[in-house]
């Protein structure tokens, strides 16, 4: 199972890892909440906590955003990474060259 993280408000790799480790131990967490919520060994409020949240993901909406979420961080946090590498170069970048041949104005 991968480790869960806690989010970051200003690192956008913060947030991949975060939902990619929800995303990668979903059925696993899923299961450790059911045991917790179900031991007699842990206390009232824990295992009233673990039901609350075993609800909330095993709502099919959860999983989708899970899914949706992990997709949308990876592709920020490989352009970001990217950005920031030795590598790029503004004059390399594509996207510089598609801009300003399909922007409205001159420069």
């Amino acid at each position: 199972i991968p480790t869960l993280k806690r989010l970051s408000g200003t690192r956008w790799s913060a947030h991949h890892d975060a939902v990619d480790a929800l995303r990668k131990g979903y059925k696993i967490i899923q299961q450790i909440l059911a045991d917790i919520s179900e031991s007699k060994t842990e206390k009232a409020d824990t295992r009233l906590e673990a039901k609350g949240l075993i609800e909330i993901i095993n709502k099919l909406e959860t999983e989708l955003m899970v899914h949706i979420w992990s997709t949308i961080l990876e592709r920020f946090n490989k352009t970001s990474k990217y950005l920031q590498s030795s590598k790029y170069s503004y004059q390399n970048v594509e996207i510089r060259k598609n801009f300003y041949s399909t922007a409205s104005f001159s420069i």
